[in-house]
């Protein structure tokens, strides 16, 4: 039986959330286009799926002209590339914003994966919920996290002056299959036998498995009056640095050392830094806050209480299913942490 005519149209598909989300959609029965690259070799995968592949970049306005006819729904996980502002303004921001012209245009639904990383991460006692507004010191020290704003704030921007039909979802730290187990929001990984924990470790990570986020995303396509709406993607499990170090340890046989890196340490170190190249005449950007080192941490309670009452959604509360289904399956494909 040949597959069904595709209506839902998925930007980023050979990524890792994106293959969760195409491996559901395909097995909800949905017809399903996917753009990717020229050359990619995860495309083959998505097509023995009945995946019906566009191949280009959805930053070139023809290549999304083909790739939106027919469609109803389009998820957009695809992320530019770059080291600056103006990288991320050229690759990502203005895409996107043509995309969502080229989603009116048509009617069709726009499924935005933004990021907590726009977030401050929090103090302990904190709730992050979308109420919470965007970090201003996490948008000037990271500009993955202010492109994702920005896109943000103009598909809102949108939604209320134009009537975008658009929906955000802002996903914590994604494991599950297809993913790394050297994951940055544990920590930062020098090498694959040493993590240096954001804090002390201990603290609950906004952990979430990766099929809960696809389940979250699909969902949000079946429920009516939720345009505009932004729902933050957090498990329920709670689980720390070190619990997942422990288990990572356990369960892949091997041996990871852990070196804390202390807010304080961290700042210090930035700031020195930073004073030396900007006597050198090498430093343009504004100096790092202690606020930005705080955040990364990521101490507060990330709430996902609106996308389970709205979505209906239940995420995995269970550490040892989290555990089972998120680590397991990283270990065989992981590459080493760079």
């Amino acid at each position: 039986m040949s597959p069904p005519v595709p209506t839902v149209l998925v930007l980023g598909g050979t990524g890792f959330i994106g293959q969760a989300l195409v491996n559901r959609l395909r097995r909800d029965g949905l017809g399903t286009r996917a753009l990717v690259r020229a050359g990619s070799a995860k495309a083959a995968l998505l097509a023995e799926q009945g995946v019906e592949l566009v191949v280009g970049n959805f930053a070139d306005p023809a290549t999304m002209q083909v790739a939106l006819l027919g469609i109803e729904h389009v998820y957009h996980l695809a992320r530019g590339s770059g080291s600056t502002w103006d990288d991320y303004l050229l690759n990502d921001v203005m895409p996107t914003q043509r995309l969502a012209e080229l989603c009116m245009e048509r009617g069709a639904a726009l499924y935005y994966t933004s990021s907590i990383s726009i977030y401050h991460g929090g103090r302990e006692g904190d709730v992050i919920d979308e109420a919470t507004p965007p970090s201003p010191d996490a948008l000037r020290m990271n500009v993955y996290a202010r492109a994702k704003a920005e896109n943000e704030r103009v598909l809102a921007e949108m939604h209320r002056e134009r009537g975008l039909k658009v929906v955000i979802f802002r996903p914590g730290i994604v494991i599950g299959t297809g993913g790394s187990p050297y994951h940055p929001g544990v920590g930062a990984w020098p090498s694959n036998a040493l993590c240096r924990p954001w804090g002390s470790g201990d603290q609950r990570l906004p952990f979430v498995l990766v099929d809960d986020c696809a389940d979250a995303m699909v969902r949000a396509s079946q429920v009516e009056g939720i345009f505009g709406q932004s729902f933050n993607l957090i498990g329920d499990a709670p689980l720390s640095a070190n619990g997942y170090l422990d288990a990572l340890q356990h369960r892949a046989g091997i041996s990871v050392r852990r070196a804390p890196l202390p807010t304080g340490w961290l700042f210090a170190r930035s700031i020195a830094k930073w004073g030396v190249l900007k006597l050198l005449g090498k430093q343009s950007r504004e100096a790092p806050t202690y606020r930005y080192f705080e955040g990364m941490t990521r101490s507060g309670l990330f709430s996902a209480e609106h996308a389970k009452r709205r979505l209906g959604w239940l995420p995995t509360a269970d550490v040892a299913v989290l555990i089972e289904k998120g680590i397991p399956a990283p270990i065989v494909n992981s590459e080493p942490a760079r």
